[in-house]
């Protein structure tokens, strides 16, 4: 029986993704449907399907935030950087933040809570511009950092609480990654 193996060109909901991933048994091939309006994916025993955002991707607004005004730029191992802030987030506090200050050839991973007490730890980077300080919510940032598993990413840090925009060179894969990540107000 032969497939239909064509490329599809979906912006599809990460999260239902993600939990369908878990439902088939490991090793199970997952067929991926998508036309223009739904997905769906089907494996031995199950299926999953979700409607497609309707806006198209990216649009306007997200186009102007990808055209970056950059202040400075790290290039960091994600799994590294992934590790720190994971070894940070019980030291993250009430908002759950943790904090990366730009140095000369190294990026701090800092927590700080009150009740728990404080973290810091340095990671190895290439760090271009000017030596800032930046918070983000710690579990956004995870997230963002999880994409580019196995892969160095670059953060481009823009001046003020605009988005920090993550990216990375094409892989073997052949998969170009582009990820943004709002930093937190902090109190001066």
């Amino acid at each position: 029986m032969g497939a239909d193996r064509r490329a599809v060109d979906v912006l599809a909901p990460a999260v239902v993704l993600a939990e369908a991933s878990g439902q088939p048994d490991r090793g199970a091939e997952v067929a991926v449907h998508a036309d223009a309006d739904r997905i769906a994916l089907s494996w031995p025993g199950g299926s999953t399907s979700t409607a497609l955002p309707a806006a198209p991707f990216p649009d306007d607004r997200v186009r102007k935030l990808l055209e970056a005004v950059i202040d400075s730029t790290v290039l960091v191992e994600a799994d590294v950087l992934a590790g720190a802030v994971r070894r940070a987030v019980p030291y993250a506090g009430a908002h759950g933040s943790v904090t990366l200050q730009l140095h000369d050839g190294e990026l701090r991973v800092r927590g700080s809570d009150p009740q728990a007490g404080e973290s810091e730890e340095s990671v190895k980077a290439t760090i271009d511009g000017n030596r800032v300080t930046k918070t983000f919510q710690a579990r956004y940032l995870a997230d963002a950092l999880r994409a580019f598993s196995g892969r160095p990413v670059e953060l481009r840090i823009q001046d003020g609480l605009r988005s920090t925009v993550l990216t990375s060179p094409t892989g073997v894969d052949g998969m170009e990654l582009t990820y943004l990540v709002v930093p937190l107000r902090t109190n001066p």
